[in-house]
């Protein structure tokens, strides 16, 4: 998941086809998910939207993708747009 505007990377973790999503408060969820390389077992997660509509169109997009395959990409040509920076190391 990556924030809006600058595309930041908030949470990588994968979505399994047996994943519940429970509500919180009017503005948030929780679930359980896998985080992290070298990690055994689930953590819990849980993200506060700032809208109340954000948190269905979070629902029915996890719903729609935790049951697909991973799609294969190619790999990327080093351009400035995906280089990497001083930053990322």
């Amino acid at each position: 998941m990556r924030a809006k505007g600058n595309y930041r990377l908030i949470l990588n973790a994968s979505l399994y086809p047996q994943m519940k999503l429970a509500s919180m408060d009017k503005k948030g969820i929780t679930f359980a998910c896998v985080n992290g390389e070298g990690r055994d077992g689930l953590s819990t997660f849980a993200l506060k939207f700032k809208d109340p509509t954000i948190v269905e169109e979070f629902r029915v997009a996890v719903d729609k993708h935790k049951g697909s395959k991973p799609i294969e990409t190619a790999p990327t040509s080093k351009t400035p747009e995906n280089s990497p920076t001083a930053t990322d190391a």
